[in-house]
């Protein structure tokens, strides 16, 4: 199981050897040996939006890069009302967005263009008022060399003028713009890019083409069930099995935080659970203003803790996930032939792609641990944290002795707890009480024949 980090400008296959195997963490943004595709960040969808505009603006005098498949694709999939720049309210004599443009007083060739409803919102745009963009006119001055610009950013009022500057736009309503006035159009770029977001990295892992209106969703979870074994069938639990928990802090007021909490818990709720927010006593009522079932839970280690000490109580495995994980991805297919950087990255890249639910990865996971081989099972299963997911390709099946990472992990039945006294590496000193106590963990890469690889992607 993997984790990447969206962070990372690029993902670099590892040029030394290592004795353990997957990959890691942050999302939504690689060069590919483990993707051929730039990673894409949090202003991908403005971004192609942007290109498009430039592209049917009809300017020969712009030079500029169109935007990578999988942004480009999300944007068109994206509807009008769901992007940040969409107006909340409507009054009486509104024009629909759809409807947007630009004036007409500067003549045909330079106004009444279109605006298209923008992914992004001024934080002191008011509830009634949108943002779009527009494609600029040609430079008339002959010694102006082709740019890279070609759009604007507009401010459209409720009765559809358009504004390019704020001075203007409040003048125009007769009242000042603020933040504290655009918090509402705040709050909702935040939950719309999350899901957006989550669409992108999904996208990418699919490297999909344009398909106008069809979103990315997960895969079937027969499809992943298909590959566990007889013996692993026969364990594999309901999705009723699990307490699905979250931990987190602080992070329910920032609009980047609020973005990465809703990517991660539209996760859980498409595949039918409600997880349950372990947070700090100063955020909970933040969390719960978001509509979060949320609970205190403290610091990190005493979260962790709690989460585990409550599905205890109520007889269930525990899963524990971090809160700014994008996508779980799945890769099918046949093993190394040998233990050769060239032959792994080779099988690496031609394995198929799925992507899962986080709920579908800890039924699997937990069938592997119930269905391991021997009287003392594994009581600990989940992800390693390495950058090179190539090396995944060679290997045993599991690695029964090494470091989890605690962004996503099943417990099963174990009285194991994090020591509250660290507060760096709690997920190392876990793994190592784990091993003492039941003799192995569990770190789910490759079924019998060498063939799969599980691994899930961050997001910030």
């Amino acid at each position: 199981m993997v984790i990447r980090t969206m962070k990372a400008a690029k993902a670099k296959r590892s040029s030394k050897p290592t004795p353990m195997k997957a990959v890691v963490k942050n999302a939504g943004k690689s060069k590919r040996s483990v993707m051929k595709l730039k990673r894409l960040g949090r202003g991908a969808l403005s971004s192609a939006l942007a290109a498009m505009v430039k592209g049917t603006g009809g300017r020969k005098d712009l030079k500029f890069e169109q935007a990578p498949k999988a942004a480009t694709n999300t944007m068109h999939q994206v509807p009008l009302k769901e992007r940040a720049g969409y107006p909340l309210k409507f009054p009486k004599g509104s024009v629909d967005p759809k409807n947007w443009r630009t004036g007409s007083r500067c003549g045909s060739e330079r106004g009444n263009k279109p605006v298209i409803v923008d992914f992004s919102r001024a934080a002191w745009l008011p509830d009634d008022w949108g943002q779009g963009v527009k494609a600029t006119s040609p430079i008339q001055r002959a010694d102006i060399k082709p740019g890279s610009g070609g759009t604007f950013t507009v401010y459209m009022s409720p009765d559809g003028k358009t504004f390019y500057h704020k001075p203007a736009a409040e003048k125009y309503a007769g009242y000042k713009f603020t933040e504290e006035g655009g918090r509402n159009g705040q709050i909702r770029k935040a939950q719309l890019q999350g899901v957006q977001a989550m669409q992108v990295v999904r996208a990418q892992i699919k490297e999909l083409e344009f398909t106008r209106g069809q979103n990315v969703g997960v895969d079937p979870d027969e499809v992943l069930f298909k590959l566990l074994t007889p013996k692993e069938k026969k364990c594999l639990p309901s999705k009723n099995t699990f307490h699905f928990c979250i931990v987190s802090a602080r992070r329910a007021t920032s609009l980047s935080g609020i973005q990465d909490i809703f990517m991660v818990q539209t996760q859980f709720t498409e595949a039918g659970v409600t997880p349950t927010w372990y947070v700090d006593e100063a955020s909970v009522k933040d969390y719960r203003r978001l509509g979060l079932h949320a609970v205190v839970g403290g610091k990190l280690t005493a979260a962790r803790n709690k989460a585990l000490k409550d599905a205890a109580k109520m007889g269930k495995a525990c899963v524990q996930a971090s809160d700014d994980i994008s996508a779980w991805e799945y890769r099918h297919g046949k093993q190394a032939k040998e233990r050769t950087d060239d032959a792994m990255n080779k099988a690496h890249d031609a394995a198929k792609r799925y992507i899962l639910s986080p709920v579908a990865a800890a039924r699997f996971i937990l069938a592997k641990m119930r269905g391991a081989d021997g009287d003392k099972k594994p009581q600990l299963g989940g992800l390693y944290p390495l950058g090179s997911s190539s090396r995944t390709f060679a290997g045993p099946e599991f690695v029964k002795h090494n470091f989890i990472i605690g962004d996503f992990f099943v417990v099963d039945k174990s009285k194991v707890l994090f020591d509250e006294e660290m507060t760096l590496k709690e997920d190392y000193d876990f793994t190592c009480a784990h091993i003492k106590a039941h003799g192995s963990v569990a770190l789910p890469a490759h079924d019998s024949r060498g063939e799969t690889l599980l691994q899930c992607w961050r997001g910030s």
